[in-house]
């Protein structure tokens, strides 16, 4: 019974060897003579179909890193021509459009990562009808890559089952058949959605000059004169750092909130005949102060015209230059339409504490002369009295320098409201800066001016230090 036993585990044993030994001849004979598939030809003979895994194009086929011109063309669509500059994309036919690098980029490499799967003899198909089956004769889409010495074109047919599409190589006989990325980007996909986005480029540091205009009176004009930036309309004044840092990110970030139409017949539709806003910016390789800085200045012009509909606040717009009409939504609105108020410098003045070496203050008829030496501060009309507190003084200092104004008005000084003046004078005792200085009899708000027309309004609870006594001088 033993014997039986060990005698039907090895003749098992056998048996499994053999199937093994059979599998392994089978793989080796398979391999040597290659993975082929048989298809049945239009005449109803056989012709025979590679069956292979290799990239479509070579790097030497398609260098991605050198394209510098794509054609994309749709049946009988007008093509789409895309031409690279340094590293931005833009589209030059039909019209002019700057373009998103990474989308364009992604046209090339979609062609260049194509895993080729079945190769199709041409002979498989009995007459170009069989061809127009597959929609290679014509093709749905045809792109076409150039870069210097070489181009390529793709020839894109019929999408299939299994994430499978046919595709064919301009001068190769060859039908392939390959993944439908490619073919659902060059084919299907929207190409709007490959334009960039942004409404204004190079705002930043380059920006030399900002202009907008709402309404029929309504003006805002600010300028980089060297490396300071000025409002220049409606009044002249200094800029709010903060306010300005926020208006260029603002300006930088603006995106387009979708595509309307291009090449529109008629802009009345829009609102854009006569537009509702315009928002210019200057930007420039040098330090600007006038309207077209210098020979290197680039202006952008944004047109804001009619609400898109009857509840939106979203408004059509175009971009000067760019023959479409375009979506802001109203969140960008809000971000770009700033009032003269939101960028003034809400300080008084904008001396530097530092700088300042004497400070005359004159109230109701009387003079206050204050003088810095070294590190202490004294007041050399009151001889008896060695020092002034270097506190109290730059209390008074920082008042009119850092502290920021609750409101801003643009409107004249009221000189019949005027409580006194503080002027501010340098180390060369030439005075760097004067403020007027009023009070509101009914609401006790403080009103500080230094000659601009600009309103800085403080709270009635503000301790402005104006004669000796606040001094501790006599």
């Amino acid at each position: 019974m033993r014997v039986a036993r060990r005698g039907s585990v090895g003749d098992a044993a056998d048996v499994m060897m053999k199937i093994a030994s059979t599998i392994i001849v089978l793989l080796a004979a398979s391999f040597g003579v290659g993975a082929m598939l048989w298809v049945s030809r239009g005449d109803g003979q056989p012709s025979l179909v590679e069956a292979t895994s290799r990239r479509l194009l070579t790097l030497s086929q398609l260098p991605i890193d050198q394209v510098t011109r794509i054609a994309v063309k749709r049946g009988d669509d007008e093509a789409w021509v895309f031409q690279r500059t340094e590293s931005a994309w833009k589209q030059v036919e039909p019209f002019e459009y700057p373009m998103d690098p990474f989308s364009i980029r992604q046209i090339a490499s979609l062609a260049r990562e194509l895993e080729v799967v079945e190769t199709i003899d041409p002979q498989a198909f009995g007459s170009a009808q069989d061809l127009a089956s597959v929609s290679l004769h014509p093709p749905l889409a045809q792109v076409r890559y150039e870069w210097p010495g070489g181009t390529v074109t793709l020839e894109l047919g019929r999408r299939s089952l299994a994430n499978r599409a046919y595709l064919s190589v301009a001068g190769d006989p060859a039908i392939y058949v390959v993944g439908q990325q490619l073919h659902e980007r060059a084919i299907e996909m929207d190409s709007r959605e490959w334009r960039d986005r942004t409404v204004f480029r190079g705002v930043g540091p380059e920006a030399a000059r900002i202009e907008l205009q709402y309404g029929t009176s309504n003006k805002l004009v600010l300028a980089r004169e060297r490396k300071e930036w000025k409002m220049i309309e409606p009044v002249r004044t200094r800029v709010d750092p903060v306010g300005l840092d926020a208006f260029l990110q603002a300006l930088g970030t603006a995106r387009v909130g979708g595509f309307i139409l291009d090449q529109p017949p008629d802009l009345s539709k829009f609102g854009l005949t006569v537009p509702a806003m315009t928002l210019t910016v200057v930007t420039s390789d040098q330090p600007a102060s006038a309207p077209g800085a210098g020979a290197s200045s680039m202006s952008q012009r944004l047109l804001v015209g009619g609400r898109v509909g009857a509840g939106s606040q979203d408004r059509f717009a175009m971009i000067e230059g760019r023959p479409v009409v375009v979506k802001l939504t109203e969140p960008v609105l809000r971000a770009l339409i700033r009032q003269p108020q939101d960028l003034a410098a809400p300080t008084a003045s904008g001396v530097q504490p530092a700088d300042v070496k004497t400070i005359i203050i004159r109230h109701q008829g009387a003079e206050l002369k204050l003088q810095r030496e070294l590190e202490r501060w004294r007041a050399p009309e009151h001889q008896d009295v060695t020092e002034v507190s270097s506190a109290l003084v730059q209390e008074l200092l920082d008042h009119l320098t850092a502290l920021r104004a609750s409101n801003i008005e643009l409107r004249e000084y009221p000189r019949d409201q005027e409580v006194g003046t503080m002027t501010l004078y340098g180390f060369d005792e030439k005075a760097l800066d004067t403020i007027r200085i009023a009070r509101d009899p009914q609401t006790n708000y403080w009103y500080m001016d230094n000659g601009d027309n600009v309103l800085r309004v403080y709270p009635a609870g503000l301790k402005l230090r104006m004669t000796p006594s606040y001094f501790g001088l006599p």
